[in-house]
């Protein structure tokens, strides 16, 4: 008996048909018990009727190779009622198989006993069926039929073949989730924050340099800020590029570690992809309403120009501030607003991710943000000392 290979699953559904037939060859070849579920869904499912043909030999042939064996056909019953068949291989079965292997289906199988144990069948079932595929002899013995019975609810070899089967329409569903138009949404909607990220950082570039260029006349500046406020176009698109890859590369480090915190910490199900929509659309909001906000501020400030020029010039912040407070009184208050708008409306989307409230969607994004820092504060200082 062989180990059945996961590119072999996977070639049962390929759009090849002669994949297909070959993978049929390769699991009849293998005379594990456990092909025999694969096959009977080709048989019922495949949309060729050759390929559902070579099926049916093939379950016949293993069904064949199966009934040779040496087992006892002996019934028992367990203490909850189920029962299983006794299989007494001979000693030399399964010889082929790699002693790394048997090792470790065995840690396989302790740790789904273990988690049974605890009344995590979900995740019993998963590791069991690892064990049954690491090593399929596995699939003869009474302590693994007992807990496949246990946790399906199904006696014998039948507990068996619904945990494969489980496992099966796990992959093609793995398989499908990669195809998933959920991922071509997130990619349209992560071009999407990335051009009008692009265009607002541009925007502002074309707005704000031909005011500061007044402000600062007679003033001495560093030759590339000249080159960038004197109107310098391909130097000015230099820098949008550069500071929307910087937030793109942002958001999506942070997106990253908000899902492993949400699913490793605090119990979230959900997936990336649904992320990466949700808090695009936050995203993008916010920076619109941040630059509308930008071209309030020039419009309502009567000394904008100088402002301008104290801020690039790293000179009397202070003042630069208190005039800018002076001028738009609400200024203050409107943005403290927005940040906990935004803080709020992106822990509400983490939290419709991962299926629960806004509390452990902000947790999340904490988590996340003060992660991103230090990782960032580290390859600073690595980059520094270099």
């Amino acid at each position: 008996m062989a180990f059945i290979d996961d590119t072999i699953i996977e070639a049962l559904v390929s759009d090849d048909v002669d994949e297909r037939k070959q993978a049929i060859k390769e699991l009849v070849k293998s005379k594990n018990p456990a092909a025999i579920s694969y096959l009977t869904e080709i048989e019922r499912n495949d949309d060729d009727l050759d390929v559902q043909a070579l099926a049916r030999l093939g379950i016949a042939n293993i069904k064949k190779y199966l009934a040779d064996e040496k087992v006892n056909p002996a019934v028992r019953t367990t203490r909850g009622g189920l029962r299983y068949a006794v299989y007494e291989p001979d000693e030399e079965d399964d010889s082929d198989l790699l002693h790394e292997q048997k090792m470790k289906a065995k840690v396989f199988f302790n740790d789904a006993l273990e988690r049974h144990q605890r009344g995590d069948d979900r995740k019993a079932a998963e590791l069991l069926t690892k064990a049954l595929k690491t090593n399929p002899a596995l699939g003869r013995d009474p302590q693994v039929i007992t807990m496949a019975g246990a946790i399906t609810g199904d006696d014998g070899q039948d507990a068996i073949q619904k945990l494969m089967e489980q496992s099966r329409k796990q992959q093609i569903a793995t398989k499908q989730r990669m195809l998933d138009p959920v991922w071509m949404e997130a990619l349209l909607d992560l071009g999407l924050y990335v051009v009008v990220t692009f265009i607002g950082i541009l925007a502002i570039l074309l707005i704000v340099t031909p005011i500061l260029s007044g402000g600062l006349q007679g003033s001495i500046i560093e030759p590339s800020l000249s080159s960038l406020i004197n109107g310098d176009f391909g130097n000015q698109l230099l820098v949008t590029l550069l500071a929307t890859l910087s937030l793109f590369g942002g958001l999506i480090l942070q997106n990253v570690f908000v899902h492993l915190v949400a699913v490793s910490f605090l119990g979230g199900e959900g997936r990336f992809p649904n992320l990466i929509r949700k808090t695009t659309v936050v995203n993008v909001v916010a920076f619109i309403l941040a630059i509308v906000l930008f071209g309030v501020i020039l419009w309502r400030l009567p000394d904008a120009e100088n402002w301008l020029a104290q801020i690039v010039n790293s000179a009397q912040v202070n003042a630069t501030v208190n005039t800018l407070t002076d001028s738009v009184p609400a200024l203050a208050f409107g943005g403290m607003f927005a940040s906990l708008a935004f803080l709020y409306f992106y822990s509400r989307a983490i939290g419709r991710t991962y299926r629960f409230g806004v509390t452990k969607g902000f947790f999340s994004l904490v988590i996340a943000t003060v992660i991103v820092q230090f990782v960032a504060a580290l390859l600073s200082r690595i980059a520094l000392t270099a």
